[in-house]
């Protein structure tokens, strides 16, 4: 579990037209021996105009306890 400390960055970088890669960064100096990053990269599906709803909440990796959320690695 994060301690109140924990600090999140999140940087999204479009690498082309039809590539974004999304980084994050979790400091926190009482839960982590050192910083956690996370790279996603997302592309662009151009056969979608639109967004889909997803509820992922039965199989939710990362659930939200007593107002933190609790990251769970991969």
């Amino acid at each position: 579990m994060l301690s109140d400390r924990a600090h999140f960055t999140e940087r999204l970088r479009l690498l082309d037209e039809d590539d974004v890669e999304d980084q994050l960064t979790i400091e926190d100096p009482i839960a982590l021996a050192k910083p956690w990053l996370l790279t996603l990269n997302f592309k662009r599906v151009r056969e979608m105009n639109r967004l889909l709803p997803y509820d992922c909440t039965e199989n939710e990796r990362n659930p939200v306890v007593d107002g933190k959320m609790i990251i769970a690695t991969p």
